[in-house]
This record gives C-alpha cells, structure tokens and sequence, in this order.
C-alpha cells in the first residue's frame, strides 16, 4: 500500500492572516458580551489595557528589529492574542 505524502496545509485558500484574525475576533465578541454581563465592566477594561499593551510591545520591538510596523500591526495577531489572553485572567483577579 502506497500512501501519497503531501505537506500542509492540505486545504488552500486565499485567505490572509487579516482576514481570519478579524474573523476570530469577531467571534469573540459574544463571549466578551456575556463574561461582561456576568463579571462586570471589569472584563472591557481589562480587554482594553490587554490590547493597548499588546499592540504598543509589538510595534516597539518592530521598531527596534527595523521593520515595517503598520505592516505587522496591520494582520490582527495582537488583537487576538491580547483578547484571548484578557478573558483568560478573572476580572477581578488581583494586580500586582
């Protein structure tokens, strides 16, 4: 029996980095919702610090390795990651 070796991804698409992070984004949009509703107000401000810090840490290093730093911050990595990473912490988990 021959098996057909073939590298990822085996589904190609057009899609850009841009395009599924904005995706993943909004789809986090109804879980924030309801961690607001049920935690309190708390969770936005820690989503807005969360991202503030994410995109500002991102476009210093990018500036420190010389590169494009619109072109970086403009494929939504960071939005992601410092949403996903705000809504991992409690609300009211205690600052250090």
């Amino acid at each position: 029996m021959a098996f057909k070796i073939a590298s990822s991804p085996h589904v190609s698409t057009s899609l850009h980095t841009n395009t599924v992070m904005k995706r993943v984004a909004l789809c986090l949009i109804p879980g924030i919702a309801v961690q607001s509703y049920y935690f309190g107000f708390g969770t936005l401000v820690q989503i807005l610090l969360a991202v503030s810090v994410a995109y500002l840490a991102e476009a210093a290093v990018m500036k420190l390795r010389n590169k494009n730093i619109k072109a970086t911050l403009s494929d939504n990595s960071a939005l992601v990651t410092a949403c996903l990473l705000a809504v991992a912490i409690p609300p009211l988990a205690p600052g250090g």
